[in-house]
């Protein structure tokens, strides 16, 4: 858990790069289980007001913790959205996750980070 703290960490302090003089409060929702070579969306609970929201972005774990990935920088493979209280990701069918790399279900996969008012 060491590593994903300092993770977490260091992406905070790159969003907080580009903050506005308003203080924004973050928020991060971790997520496990998603085999994502067999199922393409995944859906968790948002607990943030989506007017509130400032930015977000998700990381994503390879099965061996080897290669990380923020699915935002890599729109050809994946969308995520925030819709009320869903957060749902999903990925494109023969992209970068969908693979032997990204299908087990005894995995921490990955995490949103959420920056709001």
């Amino acid at each position: 858990m060491k590593k994903l703290s300092i993770l977490v960490l260091l992406i905070m302090a790159l969003m907080s790069c580009e903050e506005s003089e308003i203080k924004l409060q973050t928020d991060v929702i971790d997520f496990y289980n998603w085999n994502m070579q067999e199922v393409s969306e995944m859906i968790i609970f948002n607990p943030i007001d989506p007017d509130r929201i400032d930015k977000f972005h998700v990381v994503i774990f390879s099965d061996y913790d080897i290669c990380m990935f923020k699915v935002l920088d890599i729109s050809e493979s994946g969308n995520v959205t925030i819709e009320g209280d869903k957060i749902i990701m999903s990925i494109d069918e023969g992209g970068i996750f969908d693979n032997e790399n990204f299908n087990s279900t005894d995995q921490y996969r990955g995490n949103v980070v959420i920056k709001y008012y």
